[in-house]
This record gives C-alpha cells, structure tokens and sequence, in this order.
C-alpha cells in the first residue's frame, strides 16, 4: 500500500439539494476520493484498494453573490448576443479550513495529472506532498477516525453518501450512485492499523464503478 498525503486551505464537498444555504460535508464523500485519485492516475483507472482519512481545522461561511443563467441562454460565437438574461442571488457557503486528506491505497501507476487537483470545489486548490510514503497496514486492534464505514461499524450516524459520480454533458447534470454508510468520528477496529499515524483504516474496493467492504 502507498499512503497520499494531500493538503489545502480551504474545502468544501457539497451536501446535495442544498442551494442559498450551501453546506459542506465534514469528511469528503467516496466519490471525491475516488475522484481526485482519477485526476492524479487517470480517467481508465479500476479494480482497485483504498482507504482514507480527513482532518480540519475549522470551519467558516462565507457570502457572497451568484449569477445564475439558463443553459439556453448562454452567450456562444456562434450568437454573442450580450441580451441575455440573467438573475443574480445571494448564497451562503460553509468551507472547511487547513485540511489535510490521507488516502491509503494499492495503486501503483505513475502519475498522470491532466486536472487541476481540488478539494471539492474549483476554487479549493489542493497540494499533493512527494514522495508516497510506502506504509504496511497491520492485523491490530486500535481506533479509526474520520471515516465512512459500513453501517455495522462503528456509532455515527448513517448518511446517504455518493460513491459514484460522472457527468453527463447532455442533461448537463451528474449521474450519481449512493449508499447508507456510517460517518464515524471515532470507532475501534481490529485491522489495517497504521503505527506511524497511530489509527486504523477501513478499507475498500472499487470496480466497475461499484465499492465493495474489504472485511
């Protein structure tokens, strides 16, 4: 396994149906890790291990003014009509600060990097820290924190978390699976104890754009 150490200033991984009031998750969903591992080995990459944790420091909102225009009505060179419509709103977006995403995982493809990588949205530019730190997970028994896990697992509450997500360029939205997952703070594990980082990590694998439990 290779350990990931990625960073940034700010994060914000949207919860979905919200709009004037945008809340965050506080631990990124599936779909965003798997994500930002695509942007740094490629689209094509399957049949894979991971496993990841995430930390913050604090959390803040911030306001500000939106425009908003029908994919319709979108100024083109083919029509560079500047008489469009558009409507302004006001929004309130709740960031994550100083946060730092360890992703444990099995590949061990080079690196690729044709995106910008982020945390969640455009403008949370992440940093991605070389070299991979080579880590041996081992059969003992101590805590995890910060992570989704399956609902037998552990005591949090259980969410509908995205482990899937891609575009599609003609409904212009995304196609997304889900699963009812646990968000645990804290839960004792027997397994994939990390020494250096002093936590267990729960695994899991994904293939053919599903995610399996690694048990």
């Amino acid at each position: 396994m290779r350990k990931i150490k990625i960073t940034s200033n700010i994060a914000h991984f949207k919860i979905p149906y919200s709009s004037k009031y945008q809340k965050t998750y506080d631990i990124p969903p599936i779909s965003t890790v798997v994500g930002i591992l695509k942007v740094l080995f490629g689209e094509d990459i399957d049949n894979f291990k991971f496993g990841y944790t995430f930390k913050y420091e604090s959390k803040f909102e911030d306001a500000m003014n939106i425009s908003k225009v029908n994919i319709n009505d979108v100024v083109t060179l083919e029509d560079p009509s500047t008489n469009k419509r558009k409507v302004t709103d006001n929004i309130t977006r709740e960031y994550l600060y100083d946060c730092t995403l360890l992703i444990y995982t099995d590949i061990e493809l080079p690196i690729e990097m044709n995106y910008c990588l982020t945390m969640g949205r455009s403008n949370s530019l992440a940093r991605v820290h070389f070299p991979f730190k080579p880590v041996q997970l081992l059969e003992e028994v101590g805590q995890g924190f910060n992570q989704y896990t399956p609902i037998e697992l552990g005591l949090g509450m259980i969410k509908p978390i995205t482990y899937y997500s891609e575009f599609d360029k003609k409904s212009q939205s995304f196609n997304t699976k889900v699963k009812h997952l646990r968000l645990n703070k804290h839960f004792d594990y027997d397994r994939n104890y990390d020494k250096e980082e002093d936590q267990n990590i729960f695994l899991w694998k994904y293939q053919g754009g599903e995610i399996y439990e690694l048990n």
